[in-house]
């Protein structure tokens, strides 16, 4: 079981045992970013931590992975996660199984329209164009879909979650205004070890 605890724990591990990993990412994406195989894992922690996450109601997690094949980032940000999802196996969250679904923005959009209820569905998105990143961005607020990017930079056009590394470990990133307007009810204990943003700017009490 997910504890606050056990989070915590987890980037202790990838601060401490892990920084060539993360050095490795700041040349290809951005300075802050995290490797894409470090980010998915993590990503699917932070899920347990949305308050409407009922593990007794959730037959499958869905992970759409949207990638564009003409953007060079994008395209080498998703074979990195296939190669990880290979490598490692079938992916589970509290014993649910995770189906990781690799999409363009059109197939993004048609599988949000029939996926059924009893699925929790979220949404990596890769180095997308600007543009692009806000027709997904709308696309899943339309479904009720959590956001997460690869690249903390999406934050500023509407993504909700995203991680960055620098020299005091791993930060987890929400912006509170774009995860409600996903429905999405992050807890106050996940909260408290985040940098919370609102509307693309961080936010302080």
């Amino acid at each position: 079981m997910t504890t606050f605890k056990s989070l915590i724990l987890i980037f202790l591990i990838i601060a401490v045992a892990y920084p060539a990993l993360f050095s490795d990412c700041a040349a290809a994406v951005s300075k802050d970013a995290v490797p894409p195989k470090l980010a998915l894992p993590l990503f699917l922690k932070i899920i347990t931590y949305d308050q409407c996450f009922n593990r007794d109601s959730i037959s499958k997690i869905v992970v759409y992975i949207v990638s564009d094949k003409s953007v060079s980032e994008s395209f080498e940000q998703a074979a990195e996660l296939q190669d990880f999802i290979h490598s490692t196996g079938p992916l589970k969250v509290h014993d649910i199984p995770v189906r990781p679904v690799f999409v363009s923005i059109p197939e993004l959009k048609d599988s949000l329209k029939n996926d059924s209820k009893d699925q929790y569905r979220i949404t990596v998105l890769t180095n997308l164009k600007r543009q692009e990143t806000r027709e997904v961005v709308e696309a899943c607020r339309s479904n009720h879909v959590s956001t997460f990017a690869l690249d903390p930079a999406l934050l500023v056009d509407g993504v909700s979650v995203s991680v960055i590394s620098d020299r005091d470990g791993a930060h987890i990133l929400i912006d509170i205004s774009s995860s409600r307007m996903e429905q999405t009810q992050y807890s106050a204990h996940l909260l408290k070890i985040c940098k919370v943003y609102k509307n693309g700017d961080l936010h302080s009490e």
